[in-house]
């Protein structure tokens, strides 16, 4: 019986360290795959960046953007300040007005709501 239960063990542990090799291969093999292919990947995005820039370049050369992102700053703060605005009480008063109107309606025709 204890000879048997080594042989099991002995199996066992043999079985384990093959599929623990053959996993190393695996995973070492699929990440230099996906390694070689990102920087694959890389190099041609960097070539059509350097592409788009050489067209941007050449077609708009001496063009002036100062305006377009003096005006884009522009609105960026625009934007910016319009989220510090709190709610006007004009604008709740409205709100609630509305709200209180639905309500009549829906009471007015016995809607129930969900």
């Amino acid at each position: 019986m204890t000879l048997l239960l080594v042989k099991i063990l002995v199996l066992l542990l043999l079985s384990a360290m093959l599929g623990a090799g053959l996993a190393r291969w695996y995973l070492r093999r699929r990440y230099e795959d996906v390694t070689v292919q990102y920087t694959s990947w890389q190099s041609d995005w960097a070539n059509w960046r350097r592409q788009l820039d050489r067209r941007f370049s050449e077609t708009h050369q001496g063009s002036d953007l100062t305006p377009l992102l003096s005006r884009l700053e522009h609105l960026e703060n625009t934007v910016h300040d319009a989220r510090d605005v709190p709610p006007s009480l004009e604008l709740d008063a409205r709100l609630q007005s509305i709200e209180e109107a639905l309500r009549a309606l829906l009471a007015a025709h016995k809607v129930v709501r969900p």
